[in-house]
């Protein structure tokens, strides 16, 4: 009989327990491996799996700050968006200090510092809140990704130590992961399998990946391959996987930011609906006088009126290739200006406008569909229905989109947008899709940061909720206008998030005030506190505006007032060439029209303050005030086409 030590043995050595022990024995060498990598690579690991991208641009760059007596310098190899933006060391007892992150729609491509999100940000709740001294710091950066920008902040929040940080990110989540699926040979599954493993465990990370799923980064210059979405192997995949990614980013940085003490706003991301990239950004108007020169006297009698100064320009530019579509855009000024009847009879010489015709471009039909809704606006809508199903447009790649330009312009405004949103997945590289503001809702959600809808706030101010031109440059990228609005929702997502209750303009409001504004500029000179710089076509402006005095193609007095301000508004420290190239051309408009002597003066207050030479001035309650009852003058009949513009002004509002 066996001994009790000879039976422990046994049960030692019976299968199941060998079985048992094999199986826990590699899970508990690779559970200690795992750590072990884990420690040896820092709590970065996992991030900068996701921080890699194959677009050049993308990468977060080391060291990210150049540090200084004073402060840091961020980004100082970097020549664009965030590039020399100093931020001090030390903390004004009063000061509210907000971080800005995100992309180059949050960064604000193509604008001056104060016209961005931040500028305008920091401008109107300086004037809200008198007892803080606001300074917004913007670290969004062209090209990132939410991968980027949780890399970035985890790289700065204990030394900024901010009060507010706004995130602001999800235009280019799809462009990574697009371009990386694309330089690897279109294998979707492989890639994002691979990806999300490496993502989560360091031993991933230590092994090479495989030569077929590694995305080359391309030189400096080369062009990207901008896949469309049809072109990506299961496309269905990446957008998955970019959702989750974008939500998992955006609630670690709001947690990151919560342990650090500071309030968060995390903002959508604004959607343009009408841009494609097969036609013109101004794509409510047919192909066949997208370059004619009336063009832009068209969108700005349109947009920021007067409207018979565009119908002037209309009519005077009438030429027998282009008589069609001309009529049509002066009908649409006339409908736009309250005049529905004129507009129908500006078409009574092109009835044969109204013919249905399948053989006719794509191009033609969308002539014909807009001069339609001019003519019958209530049946307009059911005639295009009819017509795309009983003649479809060609295809040749961009159906979607040219299916939703005919909806648009006859007037089916439903039936447009889910065209339009079809559309978008085949146009620009992903970018700012609405499939990813429901990832950003979700995160906010999850971590209780304050939610700012910025893509409502744009739509808000936009005709029939559809944006397009109006609001943006392009396919993401915010025109004044629309960054005025968005920083306008900003500003009062960060009031709630600190518990302050004070008012400001709604988006609407600044939208009406901008475009007001524009009309009244040439009797309401603005100060830079209220410079949101509205002269990005000056060209086209001070052809259709007349200056006091002044021959209508002149620039004048005024030009030379707003060039001064255009100047002006990206002055910072340090940018004392720029600041003198500015108060030239104020002295220039004071000389030419003394009565603009007060503005300068008060503008070179303001000029040294953005210098960094004094304490912000004082808000002023009014702008100049012209004489009651003034009008404008139309620069083609001298008759009056509006009532001023100018006036008191609220001390918070901006233009």
């Amino acid at each position: 009989m066996p001994t009790g030590g000879q039976g422990a043995a046994r049960r030692r050595l019976s299968p199941l327990r060998a079985f048992a022990f094999a199986l826990l024995t590699p899970v508990l060498l690779l559970s200690g491996l795992e750590g072990a990598l884990r420690l040896l690579e820092g709590p970065d690991g996992a991030r900068s799996v996701d921080a890699t991208s194959p677009v050049n641009f993308q990468q977060v760059p080391r060291p990210l700050f150049e540090e200084g007596t004073d402060g840091y310098s961020v980004f100082p190899q970097l020549v664009i968006d965030a590039a020399g933006l100093s931020i001090p060391r030390s903390r004004e007892a009063d000061e509210l200090r907000v971080l800005l992150l995100g992309g180059s729609a949050a960064a604000g491509w193509n604008l001056p510092w104060t016209q961005n999100i931040a500028g305008a940000g920091e401008r109107i709740l300086d004037g809200a809140l008198p007892d803080r001294r606001v300074r917004f710091y913007n670290l969004s950066r062209s090209g990132w990704a939410s991968a980027q920008v949780l890399e970035l902040f985890e790289g700065v929040v204990d030394r900024l130590r901010p009060d507010v940080v706004v995130v602001v990110s999800g235009n280019n989540e799809y462009l990574d992961i697009a371009n990386a699926i694309a330089l690897t040979g279109g294998q979707t599954r492989r890639v994002l399998r691979a990806r999300a493993l490496r993502s989560r465990s360091a031993i991933a990370r230590a092994v090479p990946m495989p030569r077929d799923l590694v995305a080359q980064t391309p030189a400096d210059g080369e062009v990207m391959p901008s896949p469309l979405y049809r072109e990506i192997d299961e496309p269905e995949l990446m957008g998955a996987y970019v959702g989750e990614r974008l939500e998992r980013n955006i609630v670690r940085i709001v947690r990151r930011a919560q342990e650090a003490g500071a309030a968060v706003v995390v903002g959508t991301i604004g959607v343009n609906d009408r841009f494609e990239r097969w036609i013109d950004p101004l794509g409510m108007l047919p192909q066949e006088i997208h370059e004619h020169p009336v063009t832009a006297d068209y969108l700005l009698a349109r947009h920021y009126g007067p409207a018979e100064a565009g119908l002037a320009a209309l009519e005077a530019a009438e030429e027998p290739r282009f008589g069609a579509g001309l009529a049509v855009l002066r009908g649409d000024l006339l409908l736009h200006d309250g005049r529905a009847s004129a507009a129908a009879s500006a078409l009574t010489p092109w009835a044969w406008l109204l013919d249905e015709d399948p053989s006719a471009t794509a191009e033609q039909r969308l002539t014909m569909a807009w001069a339609g809704r001019l003519r019958d606006p209530e049946g307009a809508p059911e005639r295009a229905r009819r017509a795309l199903v009983e003649h479809p447009l060609p295809d040749s790649g961009k159906g979607d989109c040219h299916d939703g330009q005919l909806l648009y312009l006859s007037g089916a405004w439903e039936e447009a947008r889910a065209a339009f949103a079809a559309c978008r997945l085949d146009a620009w590289l992903y970018r700012a899709g609405l499939e990813a503001n429901p990832s950003i809702q979700r995160a906010a959600r999850r971590t209780g940061a304050t939610l700012v809808d910025i893509d409502a706030a744009v739509r808000s101010v936009a005709e029939q909720g559809i944006t397009g031109e109006r609001q943006f440059w392009d396919y993401c990228h915010y025109t004044p206008e629309a960054s005025l609005v968005a920083a306008h929702a900003v500003a009062a997502g960060v009031l709630r998030a600190i518990g302050r209750s004070e008012a400001i303009p709604s988006p609407q409001e600044a939208s009406a005030d901008f475009a007001a504004r524009w009309q009244g500029r040439r009797v309401d000179p603005p100060e830079l506190e209220h410079w949101v710089g509205v002269d990005h076509r000056p060209v086209g402006v001070f052809r259709m505006l007349p200056d006091r005095g002044e021959a209508p193609r002149g620039l004048g007095a005024l030009g030379a007032l707003y060039a001064g301000n255009r100047l002006a508004a990206s002055v910072s420290p340090g940018r004392q060439e720029l600041a003198d190239e500015a108060r030239a051309e104020w002295a220039k408009a004071a000389a030419m029209d003394p009565s603009l002597a007060d503005v300068a003066a008060g503008n070179e207050q303001w000029l040294r303050w953005m210098l960094g030479e004094r304490d912000r001035p004082a808000i002023r309650t009014a702008l100049w005030e012209p004489d009651e009852g003034a009008v404008f003058a139309d620069p083609s009949t001298s008759t009056s086409v509006g009532e001023s513009a100018g006036g008191e002004a609220p001390v918070d509002q901006d233009p």
